[in-house]
């Protein structure tokens, strides 16, 4: 419901009433459990899934208005989520998996800043991936 179901109601229900300006640009968190999928993640990453498939299928349906739509998928990121994890996995070596170490919740946000920017007036569509190359060897 938080990761799929209310990101995307949400928008309806604010394009349906014109609450949505023309050149606007919309940012979604998904995730590279869409493409990790860790062991006890079935649900998230099946969610976060389907969030990029339906932001992919939105930015088309709204670029006539110019709006664009777009995801950020972090990877691991310094959170209580992070933290929760612990409880059933070797943090640190999730760590190691990727090279450039772990990301902190501001930079996720600058990645958003981006997208939302008119620096990425031409980008909808688009996934990026903010993930410290943790899914490098996946691709």
């Amino acid at each position: 419901d938080i990761n799929f179901k209310a990101p995307i109601l949400l928008t309806q229900a604010l394009l349906k009433s014109k609450k949505i300006n023309a050149g606007a640009s919309l940012v979604y968190v998904a995730a590279v459990a869409d493409r990790t999928a860790p062991v006890g993640s079935a649900t998230y990453a099946a969610s976060k899934a389907a969030l990029i498939t339906a932001v992919r299928s939105l930015a088309l349906e709204v670029a006539r208005q110019r709006i664009r739509a777009n995801c950020v998928s972090p990877g691991y990121v310094r959170t209580p989520m992070f933290d929760q994890m612990k409880a059933t996995a070797s943090v640190d070596e999730l760590v190691k998996l990727a090279p450039l170490g772990m990301i902190e919740p501001e930079e996720v946000a600058q990645s958003a800043v981006y997208l939302l920017s008119e620096a990425s007036r031409w980008v909808t569509r688009s996934n990026l991936v903010v993930d410290s190359g943790l899914t490098i060897p996946m691709r």
